[in-house]
């Protein structure tokens, strides 16, 4: 099908139905005023232009005919007393849908565990950024997730040019919407030919403290990096480790009161060796919440989430870390291969078909109930806008920028939690589980997998509990839900079996002291986790981030399964943001060995670089 996207935004064509009434007629145009026909809290009202006589037919998202008619050219198709939910209007003639939402208004805060990857700032266009922050703040979203480019932001040393990352932090702001700003590039000045991480720790600390400052009130919060443990990067963990000091301490610099994450892991349960070494490095006292991506499976997707959340718990406590852990990406492994395509301003995209749409919706109401009920503080459902990766297929907007069933479902998942917190869940019989909210006598129980009998047997439904579907819509009768989401209101009594996640976190100490050892001839780093090699020369960098100047010593493990390193000064003094290279050389003494330095200034000893050692 084609589309223009200027037109899409707010006028929007429309797909055909009553047969009697097909082909020749002249295209009517249907457009509205509501910001990709999202409709608030108001009858939905288009305006038609031009065209002779032409049928029409209103589908609801179960494409259940709901409505019908005639059009007489250009005037006036309203729907009085629609209900909250998703709809697809057709009309005779035209090959394209108008797709529309009816919202509650969200009047207050909804719980901010729910929040979705945007990536605005390079995926959207710059005159469609209003509209997606319109979109956001209907949809109840508090939190977004966005890209910076510090390689576009400074690609030299000096000033730093903000350019589009201002207007797009400023917009969300201007929403009501708090910005989680990730970055994963270095520029070329301050890395080697082959590192992807800087080597140059002052500069990476100075652009985290002017970008933390630059954007405070707009950007909360901040992540060091996207799937270190994948393609995004090829460094030494320790080297990562190093990394994540340096901006931890740069990003509390410019606002003390961000919150600052781990860089995200995309396979733990693969590559949990890398979380291992950045842990043994002391990592731990420079990040706030712990981070890592998931694609969840269509079928059995708690499996899948419940191994990587114990396997990245067992390593947290394997290290003695209490933190409170986001997803700030959870998307849907099958949701890939689109099985339809669009083409927009003479450029062919894919994108989901109707079927895949709903499937869409489902799974992300149940993966954000399900990450709220393994502990998860936030998380972050990818991907807002549309986009594509070859063939893959993501956003909750199809390329017109018309919203797909994903947005509404979210919508309504936000509305029903306003003013809710999360109280656990509740075993309904029949491998059904139920997510319940809030307490007293107004609670709202989710079921993101309904059963019909199960409902059916435990609930009344009355003047005073109310049964909605994924959409929102008011269902009557809990005979007819079919396995999509069913949300119970009006509930008292319940009590959740499996209680909220609750936990004492522990709070940074980081140190202004960093230490960076870049290995050099006689070595090769294997898997980014280990050394191989016996003999052979490092470079040491010591950096001071303080402001003032601080003078203490660097020592080495000597017992026989560790490294033995030469060229250690006795004491070293360091300026105010400075750093001292040392050369040094390195011996490893066995196959299992490591090299571990800690430092010490101003009384505070602690384990400043670990460094893996094998044989092969």
């Amino acid at each position: 099908m084609k589309r223009n996207v200027l037109r899409a935004l707010y006028f929007l064509s429309v797909l055909a139905l009553p047969l009697h009434l097909l082909a020749s007629q002249p295209q009517i145009t249907v457009k509205s005023g509501a910001p990709s026909n999202v409709f608030v809290a108001t009858d939905p009202e288009f305006d038609t232009v031009g065209g002779n006589q032409t049928g029409w037919t209103l589908t609801n998202w179960k494409q259940s005919i709901i409505a019908s008619g005639v059009l007489n050219g250009s005037g006036k198709l309203s729907f009085k007393g629609m209900r909250t939910g998703y709809y697809k209007l057709t009309i005779a003639g035209d090959p394209d849908p108008v797709y529309f939402g009816v919202l509650p208004r969200i009047v207050s805060s909804p719980d901010n565990r729910v929040a979705s990857d945007s990536a605005h700032s390079w995926i959207v266009p710059p005159d469609h950024l209003k509209l997606v922050g319109d979109l956001e703040r209907l949809a109840g979203l508090k939190t977004v997730r966005d890209r910076f480019s510090w390689s576009q932001i400074q690609p030299t040393p000096g000033p730093f040019a903000w350019g589009n990352y201002d207007k797009s932090a400023s917009v969300m702001q201007s929403n009501g919407i708090e910005t989680l700003g990730v970055f994963h590039d270095a520029p070329k000045w301050t890395r080697g030919k082959f590192n992807k991480l800087p080597d140059n720790l002052l500069a990476l600390n100075s652009f985290c403290s002017a970008a933390s400052a630059h954007f405070k009130g707009r950007v909360s919060a901040w992540e060091f990096w996207n799937e270190e443990d994948i393609g995004f990067n090829t460094d030494p963990a320790w080297n990562f480790a190093a990394g994540q000091k340096a901006c931890y301490l740069g990003f509390k610099q410019g606002n003390p009161g961000a919150t600052v994450l781990l860089g995200s892991v995309a396979q733990p349960m693969k590559r949990g060796s890398l979380l291992d070494v950045i842990f043994s490095n002391g990592a731990s006292d420079y990040f706030d919440v712990f981070n890592f991506h998931i694609y969840l499976p269509s079928r059995k997707p708690s499996v899948l989430l419940d191994k990587m959340v114990d396997s990245n718990q067992a390593i947290l406590n394997a290290h003695s870390i209490r933190k409170p852990f986001w997803v700030t990406e959870v998307g849907l492994g099958f949701e890939g291969d689109g099985r339809a395509k669009t083409e927009v301003n003479g450029q062919v995209h894919a994108e989901h078909d109707a079927a895949q749409e709903i499937e869409q919706a489902n799974a992300l109401v149940r993966s954000q109930l399900m990450l709220m009920a393994l502990g998860s503080q936030r998380s972050f459902s990818f991907i807002f806008p549309p986009l594509n990766e070859k063939n893959k297929v993501w956003g909750f907007l199809r390329w017109d920028y018309s919203v797909k069933p994903a947005y509404v479902a979210l919508a309504n998942l936000n509305y029903q939690l306003q003013g809710k917190s999360y109280s656990g869940t509740v075993d309904l019989g029949n491998s059904v589980t139920g997510y319940l909210f809030g307490g007293g006598s107004d609670q709202v129980l989710i079921i993101p997998v309904a059963d019909r009998n199960v409902l059916s047997a435990k609930f009344a439904l009355g003047d005073r509990v109310k049964a909605y579907d994924l959409m929102g819509t008011p269902v009557t009768d809990l005979q007819t839900v079919d396995g999509a989401a069913i949300y119970l209101r009006g509930l008292n009594g319940l009590v959740a079996e499996s209680t909220a996640f609750a936990a004492v976190y522990d709070k940074a100490k980081p140190s202004n002291i960093v230490v960076n050892l870049k290995v050099d001839n006689g070595f090769q780093v294997k898997d980014r986790v280990r050394v191989v090699g016996s003999d052979g020369s490092a470079m040491l960098d010591v950096y001071n981030f303080a402001d003032q100047p601080q003078t203490g010593a660097i020592t080495a493990d000597s017992g026989p399964n560790d490294v033995a390193i030469q060229g250690l000064p006795q004491s070293v003094t360091l300026a105010a943001k400075s750093m001292r290279s040392f050369p040094v050389h390195l011996v490893s003494r066995g196959s299992a060995s490591s090299l571990r330095l800690w430092t010490e200034f101003a009384g505070d000893r602690r384990i400043a670089a670990v460094v893996p050692f094998a044989s092969n």
